[in-house]
């Protein structure tokens, strides 16, 4: 789903109260749901790139509104991975010799809601649940926990990630060559992308859900959201965790960091923002569903939720300033790219 113009206006003038309007135009849609959307140059940028759980991932020329280019992302083989499982053998018994087995489950979670939370995670284990672009290359993550790293050009697949043992929820790469995952193991861990090795594991006693990266010339920062309900924020070069607070009344699923706010979406319809000074919080209270994205432009912050709409906020004032609606079922990504706004689905449509 797709809203042009319309929106500059909002986005840089702000005259007069929103109003919504049907999207302009559907993209052809995935054979499964959409993981991910990424502009690779920004707004104004002119290609869009989807991933879904069809295991594909297509580059969009959004001029001509064509596909550009697709490939198939293709797992290792059962062989495959039994012969890198093997060469990771030493490294992998020593993990598992260091993990201390903790309990996965929050008491705090009522039990309708942790078998919801499982029930959304099981799958075939060899499905897609991760993108993650950056330059030429794709990550992607899968429900048994594999990592696999592509040629975006190619769709060769060129490295593999091994060490998790659940779902795989979110992953970043940073220019350092670093990449960072996130999984219902309840780890996050850094890796080189260039070696494969494992450098670094943050263990923790809930799934994670989501985690976002902010780098600065003094620090590197992580923020991350569990299903305990809980952020914390870790310092990536001190190894460190800083913080840690309830994010939500229920299971973190997505956030989004900016210079003054940590805004948190999840299993709660309530999205909040934490003020990361004074730790004050905003709340913007509408969806009728759990929240799965969030993306902020200027002073608008704008969420995608289960409850099949994107809606538009005033930051400051928490304001709801539109809705968008269109998809039939969840929204799941969302993305600007060619001056618009585009959403990704359950519902495989963008």
């Amino acid at each position: 789903m797709c809203i042009r113009d319309r929106y500059m206006g909002i986005l840089f003038k702000m005259i007069g109260a929103p109003k919504v309007k049907p999207y302009k135009r559907k993209l052809r849609r995935h054979n499964d749901a959409i993981i991910s959307l990424y502009s690779p140059n920004g707004m104004q940028g002119t290609k869009l790139i989807s991933g879904s759980a069809d295991h594909t991932f297509r580059v969009w020329d959004l001029q001509k509104k064509k596909i550009k280019r697709k490939h198939q992302l293709v797992r290792p083989t059962p062989a495959e991975l039994e012969k890198l499982k093997l060469e990771h053998e030493e490294e992998l018994e020593e993990e598992e010799e260091n993990n201390q087995e903790e309990d996965k489950t929050d008491p705090g979670l009522s039990s309708e809601m942790v078998e919801k939370l499982f029930k959304e995670v099981e799958g075939t284990n060899q499905g897609v649940s991760a993108f993650c672009f950056v330059g030429k290359t794709i990550f992607t993550g899968y429900e048994d926990g594999l990592i696999s790293m592509f040629n975006l050009r190619t769709g060769e697949r060129q490295k593999v990630y091994i060490g998790h043992k659940g779902r795989i929820n979110a992953l970043i790469a940073t220019a350092d060559q670093h990449l960072y995952s996130a999984s219902n193991d309840c780890s996050i861990r850094v890796w080189s992308t260039q070696e494969g090795d494992c450098e670094c594991i943050y263990k923790v006693t809930h799934p994670v859900s989501s985690i976002n990266i902010q780098v600065k010339e003094d620090s590197l920062e992580m923020f991350a959201g569990l299903w305990d309900k809980s952020v914390k924020q870790i310092d990536l070069k001190e190894k460190t965790i800083i913080s840690t607070w309830q994010g939500l009344s229920e299971a973190v699923r997505t956030i989004c960091v900016t210079d003054k706010y940590v805004f948190v979406g999840g299993s709660d319809p309530v999205i909040k923002a934490w003020d990361r000074k004074t730790m004050k919080c905003k709340e913007y209270i509408g969806h009728q569903g759990w929240v799965y994205a969030l993306k902020v432009l200027d002073n608008m912050l704008f969420s995608g939720a289960d409850d099949k709409t994107v809606k538009v906020w005033d930051i400051e004032s928490t304001k709801l300033l539109d809705e968008l609606i269109g998809h039939e079922n969840g929204v799941t990504s969302l993305e600007f790219a060619n001056g618009e706004l585009f959403s990704g689905s359950y519902d495989r449509s963008i």
